[in-house]
């Protein structure tokens, strides 16, 4: 009799047995090989990140210590392509915008029309720095300082 209980021992193992087999040849792998992509993916995703965020910070510290205004605005609307996180190049914009709106205001002409002139040539469409700028009296006096500036120089020029 113990032949046979071991025969029916042996067949109810090999029965679980196959079970055990599907898992441990099929699923556990996949389910690997699915774990193994998406942590890629996710150290891949941080580091590409990471990269951007250094980018960016290296492109502030010259935003803000630039004296060529054009570079300046260049390098504003190239944050928004560099970071793809919109919340931050919308704030890190508006920051630019504060940073060349009190060096406009604080500057002499010179430095004003070099402001001046590097938002009207290359800011977007729809800027509203400039606006805020015309509208500024501070602004308006230098502006007149300048095309009063301009005018006597043409004067000059003709006499």
């Amino acid at each position: 009799m113990e032949v046979n209980e071991i025969k029916k021992s042996v067949a109810k193992l090999e029965r679980k047995g196959t079970k055990g087999l599907w898992l441990q040849f099929l699923i556990f792998p996949l389910i690997l090989g699915v774990m193994g992509f998406w942590f890629q993916n996710s150290i891949q995703e941080s580091e590409n990140k990471m990269q951007r965020l250094k980018m960016t910070q290296a492109i502030l510290g010259d935003i803000f210590t630039d004296t060529i205004y054009e570079r300046t605005v260049a390098m504003k609307s190239i944050i928004y392509e560099i970071l793809n996180d919109e919340k931050i190049a919308n704030k890190i914009s508006s920051m630019v915008d504060a940073h060349l709106s009190k060096t406009a205001k604080e500057s002499d002409l010179t430095q004003f029309n070099k402001v001046l002139s590097a938002i009207e040539n290359y800011s977007k469409p729809g800027n509203t720095l400039l606006e805020n700028l015309k509208t500024s009296d501070i602004v308006i006096s230098k502006l007149n300082k300048t095309q009063m500036a301009k005018r006597k120089e043409r004067e000059a020029l003709i006499t």
